[in-house]
Formats: C-alpha cells, structure tokens, sequence
C-alpha cells in the first residue's frame, strides 16, 4: 500500500510528470470527444514543476502525495482559507495504474485529517 507524506520540493517535477499522465489518460478515456486537446495542454502547463514548488511556498496551502516503491502515484491539494474554518481542496488524484485500491480514499482521509487538526469546520471542492 502507498504511505503518505507531505510532498517536498524534491517531489515536483516527479509530480508534474505523474499529473500529466493522468489528464491525458483521462482526456484519452473520457474527454476527447467534447474537451479540446488545446485546453487539456494548457491544463497539462499549469501543474509545471514550477507550480508545485511555488505552491509548496504559500504557508496557507498543503499538499500530500501517496508513494509507492519511491514512486510518486497520487496527490492530494489544497489550501487554508485564512481564519475562517475553511478549507478548498484543488486537486486530487491517482495514477491509472494505481487506481481502485484506495490511494485517493487514504489521501482524502490525510486531508481531512490536517484539515481538522488546523481547526477547519469545513472543506470545499476548488479548482485554483
């Protein structure tokens, strides 16, 4: 079973690269036919290396990967928002050969978890 940990800036480009082959299994198996290809690339840009290790800056904002065998299979994203109890989960997800054996349930329960411990009353699904 994956373990899951806080993801580190040594994770991101690994990350990137595991992100962009899930959207584009996605966009393969459910997408291509009414989901431009030119908006999955820019999508695809967005979760740059870059990206993850800016976010990993923001102090309000979390991140968890689940790893296996010193493989990163999944993610799990979000952030704090300020002092307000709440929280916005912006992306999770699980490698398709590593799906259906619970990797997103167990990253889910981590967030709920540090979300709870961090005093939120509520978290929300948030695309940012």
């Amino acid at each position: 079973m994956a373990s899951i940990r806080k993801m580190q800036h040594g994770d991101t480009k690994q990350t990137s690269k595991m992100t962009e082959e899930i959207m584009l299994d996605c966009w393969k198996k459910y997408e291509k036919d009414y989901y431009p290809k030119k908006a999955l690339d820019f999508d695809i840009s967005v979760h740059s290396p870059k990206y993850y290790r800016e976010s990993l800056k923001v102090e309000t904002n979390f991140a968890f990967v689940a790893e296996e065998d010193g493989e990163i299979v999944g993610i799990a994203m979000g952030r704090l928002v300020g002092e307000s109890g709440l929280a916005t989960l912006g992306w999770i997800s699980v490698h398709p050969n590593h799906q259906k054996i619970c990797i997103g349930k167990v990253l889910l329960e981590k967030v709920i978890k540090h979300c709870g411990a961090e005093s939120c009353h509520k978290i929300t699904l948030c695309q940012f």
